[in-house]
Order: structure tokens, then C-alpha cells, then sequence
């Protein structure tokens, strides 16, 4: 804290210039990097542009994991490099105002694997949280990294552990945004 009561990373919403929306204090934090917080009134033209579109509570989160992805760093956050990189050019939105037709931490989407023609639902989490049987797979892995912040209907390639593959994101069948459950 500094004089004043204020900590040095906060700083009213019109002040600040990249940053993330703080829910509870009612102010930003500046997360260099990042894209300024975006309203619903302009989510319309990056949706059609198809710009990724993340959860300021999410990149909250996930924010020490960011720090790992240094260009040039260890290959096993390769996945988060292209994920750090991608957020330099999206929409972050309060939770509230996240179209339904985006994924985010905790969603569950039915995709389709191009490649070999197989569907799959799955769970999109925190490392701790992944597990293969329940087919919950953590935001670092490349398929994770890969599905957050895309919307319904994409299609898209990562590079998996087997080489490149194509997938299309069918559908998102639970959004804890869309249910209101903004913390989760």
C-alpha cells in the first residue's frame, strides 16, 4: 500500500490503459500487455472479426501461469507463449458481459476432432483440476490453451503431442458465465 490507502497497481477505470477488471474493489489492475477492458456495446465487430475473447476474472487467475510463458522459454509452456500472444490482440470482458458463445475456464465444449472424426466433450480447467478419465483438460495443456477464449463453431489447429490437429468446436454445452456463475 502507498499513501493513501491505494495499492501502486491500482488505479481508477478512466486512468488506466491495459488492464483488468477488478469486481470487488471496483478498479483495474494493470496487467501489462494486455488489451484495454472492453464493453458488450463493442463486443460486436471483434465477433465477427472472430478476435478471441477472454474473461478478465479467468486471465485474473491464470495470471502466474502467464509468467511462465517467456518467448524463448520452457518448452513445456510452449502452448502458453501462443496463448500470452493472443491475448496482446483480444477482447477482455467482465464475466458478466462474456457472450454465451465463448469458451472459458470451467466450460464444458463438444468438439470434433478433423483429423480422425472422433467427438469429444470436454472440460476445460485449472492444472490441479485436470483428469483424463473425466476428461477434464487443464488450460496448459495444448488443447487447452487452444480452446480458451474461441467461440462455438471455429475450427482450429493446435500442435498435439502427436503433430497438428484440426478441430471444430461444435458446441459449448455449459458456460458457467451463461449460468450466471461468475466465480467459478
Amino acid at each position: 500500500m502507498i499513501a493513501g490507502g491505494r495499492h501502486p497497481l491500482v488505479m481508477p477505470l478512466e486512468s488506466a490503459n491495459r488492464m483488468i477488471f477488478n469486481r470487488t474493489a471496483g478498479s483495474v489492475l494493470l496487467f501489462i500487455g494486455l488489451p484495454p477492458l472492453t464493453t458488450s456495446a463493442t463486443i460486436l465487430p471483434y465477433m465477427a472479426t472472430k478476435k478471441l475473447c477472454f474473461n478478465a476474472y479467468d486471465i485474473d487467475r491464470i495470471r502466474g501461469f502467464l509468467e511462465l510463458a517467456t518467448v524463448g522459454g520452457a518448452e513445456r509452456y510452449r502452448s502458453l507463449v501462443g496463448l500470452k500472444q493472443k491475448l496482446e490482440s483480444s477482447v477482455i470482458l467482465p464475466p458478466e458481459e462474456i457472450p454465451p458463445n465463448v469458451v472459458t475456464l470451467n466450460s464444458r465444449i463438444r468438439i470434433n476432432d478433423v483429423t480422425n472424426g472422433s467427438t469429444v466433450l470436454v472440460t476445460l480447467v485449472f492444472p490441479q483440476d485436470a483428469d483424463y478419465e473425466q476428461q477434464k483438460v487443464s488450460l496448459l495443456a495444448p488443447l487447452g490453451a487452444a480452446l480458451l477464449g474461441r467461440y462455438a463453431g471455429e475450427e482450429l489447429s493446435y500442435d498435439a503431442p502427436g503433430g497438428s490437429t484440426e478441430i471444430v468446436i461444435e458446441e459449448i454445452v455449459y458456460q458457467p458465465e451463461a449460468a450466471k456463475e461468475y466465480t467459478l
